[in-house]
């Protein structure tokens, strides 16, 4: 091991300069599995982003439940043929994204679940925020390896990515861990805009999502069969070491969540679940998350006046440590909401079950206001769209994303909404952020797909809601002009 430890050295000096040591994909891969890897910057020789184009087939994968999940397409880009700790090539931004005041026209995507700004990062063990040499936003900071395969066709994952004139969406399909693991796999996406995409509602600039995540740390960060170790870091960081924003540290395989700053929590409590966020400016609001179907949820009436079973929540996070965050709600159309108000607290929880007992049929809308105190309060908003239905429908919510598909989206002028045999809806129905029905659809028997005219529409978010013979699902459509 010596004589071995020795010639990889003398390999790492003759391929130094400049202060950085220049490795092949092999050797890299060698001195990590054996804790050996040098200090300072380490380059990885070898090919990293690629910009090719993928075909939706390949991307159509990725279990578990985020409704604002946008499926890729044929007009996403592979980021990075399958590696360890390599990045894209530097993509030039059509617009400009803002952290903590800083303006970015240009980064890379790293395949450790996450985005860098001024350099590209290849770091594997994450750091708790603030960290004050990367400028980054982490979806999932960890140590994502995509070179798997278990030769059943479950292989070590793909990062894709698509560009808008406003937005960046970037996605880790299926990714694998450290070394070349593919017992278990996460499923995550990223997008940042400009703050006026509709992908991104609320002035907000930043959203994440989590489909089935099953793993937090690989075997190089002290991690055991995917967990353990060193956690994994979700949130932005400005770089210098102090503006920044945590939602949490993970690496336990269960649901428990101690807030942004404990020092680890459960990794299936990010599961089904998305976020909003507004980096621009000098300070960070506070951040909501939800497992709601993408900000619309649909719930039965029993007869009785209660409802069917639910477990659809809100998270209220502060936008950054020591602040602590205040709720209140306006829902004028359902009682159980009269008055509501939670906090201060470091987070809180809000399940809407509680507060529905009684409610009449129809759609409501409810607005979760989240304030920071301090001497310049931050404010944030969330805004549900809540359909109750009469119990004599016997309909029930039925998980989005496995019955109907929504292609391309964003979209311009039209979209092709696509369902299986098993799942055929009776009824399209299209309606706005505000509740308002738009229109309504009746689909063709036997027909697997339908091609829906949006041209007449006003560049913003919508939802596309499809009425079965046993149940309902709601998706996300966002309607852009470029």
């Amino acid at each position: 091991m010596a004589l071995r430890y020795t010639s990889l050295v003398l390999v790492c000096i003759c391929l130094s300069t400049f202060g950085q040591t220049v490795l092949t994909p092999e050797d890299y891969n060698d001195l990590k599995g054996h804790d050996q890897l040098p200090s300072g910057t380490i380059l990885i020789s070898g090919p990293s982003g690629t910009g090719l184009p993928v075909s939706s087939q390949a991307t159509q994968r990725g279990g578990g439940g985020c409704e604002c999940w946008v499926e890729p397409d044929n007009n996403y880009s592979l980021a990075m043929t399958p590696n360890d700790d390599m990045s894209s090539s530097a993509i030039a931004l059509p617009f400009t994204f803002e952290l903590f005041g800083d303006q970015y026209d240009t980064l890379w995507i790293n395949n450790n679940g996450n985005l860098s700004f001024v350099n590209p990062y290849g770091s594997f063990s994450s750091l708790p925020f603030p960290a004050a040499e990367y400028k980054m936003v982490a979806a999932f900071w960890a140590d994502v390896d995509t070179r798997g395969d278990d030769g059943n066709g479950l292989n070590g994952g793909l990062v894709v990515y698509r560009l808008t004139p406003t937005a960046l969406y970037v996605n880790w399909i299926d990714v694998g861990y450290f070394a070349s693991q593919t017992d278990k796999h996460n499923s995550f996406q990223l997008i940042i805009t400009d703050g006026t995409d509709p992908a991104v509602p609320g002035g907000n600039n930043v959203s994440y999502c989590y489909r089935d995540m099953q793993w937090t740390t690989g075997s190089a960060s002290m991690g055991q069969g995917g967990f353990g170790g060193v956690p994994a870091t979700v949130g932005v960081n400005r770089g210098d070491g102090v503006d920044h924003s945590q939602i949490g540290r993970f690496g336990y395989d269960d649901e428990t969540y101690g807030g942004p700053y404990a020092d680890t929590s459960g990794i299936s409590w990010l599961d089904s679940t998305h976020f909003y966020m507004n980096t621009a400016g000098g300070n960070m609001p506070p951040i909501f998350g939800s497992n709601l179907n993408c900000d619309t949820v649909i719930v039965q009436i029993m007869a009785e006046g209660s409802h069917g079973p639910l477990d659809q929540k809100v998270w209220v996070l502060p936008g950054a440590p020591g602040q602590q965050v205040s709720c209140t709600v306006d829902a004028p159309s359902l009682p159980g909401f009269n008055g509501w108000s939670a906090g201060p607290a470091d987070h809180l929880q809000i399940l809407l079950d509680d507060y529905l007992t009684g409610a009449l049929a129809g759609i409501h809308i409810v607005t979760f206001m989240a304030t920071t105190g301090g001497i310049e309060p931050l404010t944030s908003q969330y805004t549900v769209q809540l359909e109750l239905l009469q119990d004599q429908t016997g309909l029930e919510t039925i998980t989005s994303n496995s019955v109907l598909h929504l292609l391309p989206n964003p979209a311009q002028d039209q979209v092709r909404l696509s369902w299986n045999d098993q799942n055929r809806p009776v009824l399209i129905e299209l309606i706005a952020v505000d509740g308002r029905s738009i229109r309504t659809v009746p689909v063709l028997a036997r027909s697997r797909d339908m091609l829906l005219n949006i041209s007449d529409l006003p560049p913003g978010s919508y939802r596309i809601l499809a009425r079965f013979s046993n149940g309902s699902a709601v998706q996300q459509l966002v309607k852009t002009d470029r």
